[in-house]
C-alpha cells in the first residue's frame, strides 16, 4: 500500500513539472520585447517582433526570418548563420 501511494505522489509530481516546465519553463527569451513596423520605398514593409536573443521578421512579399542576435559594434544586429540575411536595426 505505501509503494503505491509513493508511485502516485512520483506521478503527482511529475506531472505537476512537466506543467510547470510547459507553462514557465520557456522563460523570458519567448515573450516579445517590442514590435515594430518598418516602411520602405515602393510599398514595401518589415514586420519585427523583438526578443531577448532573437528577432522574428515578416517581409511584405510573404518571406519569414528567425533570426538570432549577432554581435555589433553598435546597435542590435540579427543574422543567420551564413550571414547571408542580416538584419541591423539602430
Amino acid at each position: 500500500m505505501k509503494q503505491l501511494i509513493a508511485i502516485i505522489v512520483l506521478l503527482v509530481l511529475i506531472a505537476a513539472g512537466y506543467y510547470a516546465w510547459q507553462t514557465y519553463g520557456r522563460g523570458p527569451s519567448q515573450v516579445p520585447t517590442a514590435i515594430a513596423s518598418f516602411s520602405c520605398d515602393q510599398g514595401k514593409t518589415i514586420g519585427a517582433t523583438f526578443y531577448t536573443s532573437k528577432v522574428d521578421l515578416v517581409l511584405s512579399d510573404g518571406r519569414k526570418f528567425s533570426l538570432p542576435q549577432a554581435i555589433s559594434a553598435s546597435g542590435a544586429r540579427y543574422a543567420s548563420a551564413d550571414e547571408t540575411f542580416v538584419f541591423w536595426n539602430k
